[in-house]
């Protein structure tokens, strides 16, 4: 009986302090806004879309490059080039946006002259950036991009 009871308190002991060493203090929820997200980020982006091709309308991937810059005020402008697998020409594009970031990070970013935004998030405290496939248009089936800080 003695033992059993000496196991058990050596077992009750142990246990609690294991409970103790490995409990990891909470980590409070972060919250973002606009001004969270400023800076430049790198981006490559993969979208298969319609292009018009010598007068045909065809199915085609395309893969781009280049800098988005916001401005922690929900305004943004990007830099890139892009080619797509049947031009194969290399496009040149600047654009403007505009951003509304939530509290738990993710963002609508809405490129001007357009009225479906791209969905994103705020990853890795604020060093990357995802956004999904939500088409800007008709033309475009998906959509996927990455942006990493500079």
């Amino acid at each position: 009986m003695k033992r059993s009871l000496l196991f058990l308190g050596i077992s009750l002991v142990l246990g609690v302090g294991f409970v103790i060493l490995t409990t990891q203090p909470a980590e409070a929820v972060r919250t973002y806004r606009d001004a969270d997200l400023s800076g430049s980020y790198y981006f490559v982006n993969m979208e298969i879309r319609q292009e018009w091709v010598g007068g045909v309308l065809v199915d085609e991937s395309c893969s781009g490059f280049g800098r988005i810059t916001f401005d922690g005020a929900g305004k943004a402008t990007s830099i890139g080039t892009r080619r797509c697998s049947k031009s194969g020409t290399f496009i040149n594009d600047s654009n403007t946006y505009t951003y509304a970031v939530d509290p738990d990070g993710s963002f609508l970013l809405l490129e001007d002259g357009y009225t479906d935004p791209t969905h994103c998030q705020i990853t890795n405290k604020g060093g990357i950036i995802l956004c999904d496939g939500v088409p800007r248009n008709a033309g475009i089936y998906s959509w996927i991009g990455i942006g990493v800080k500079e």
